[in-house]
């Protein structure tokens, strides 16, 4: 995939979680598995086409994200409080 596609993917993957770009990953490498004529008991595996942009946009009809935008931006929110790379806040104090 060009640099261009994986922007791309990034752009419709908006909003989607960890485990969702790990579902739609999964799916997105199942589809040279699933061309017609492919039956991977008879072949080698560096003949198995690369995954493809195609690839990534039919497991985007099957992978949407499973957390609602308002839910994301509060645990955004969580994670910059809270979180392992996060600053814990001193009651009286603002959050940075």
């Amino acid at each position: 995939m060009t640099e261009a596609e994986h922007e791309q993917v990034v752009v419709l993957t908006d909003g989607y979680s960890g485990s969702d770009m790990h579902a739609l990953c999964r799916e997105a490498a199942m589809g040279p598995m699933r061309d017609p004529g492919c039956d991977i008991r008879h072949m080698a595996s560096d003949t198995v086409r690369a995954i493809a942009m195609h690839d990534f946009e039919l497991a985007l009809c099957q992978v949407r994200a499973s957390v609602a935008a308002d839910s994301m931006a509060a645990l955004v929110e969580w994670d910059k409080q809270y979180g392992s790379f996060g600053q814990p806040v001193a009651q009286g104090q603002p959050a940075h």
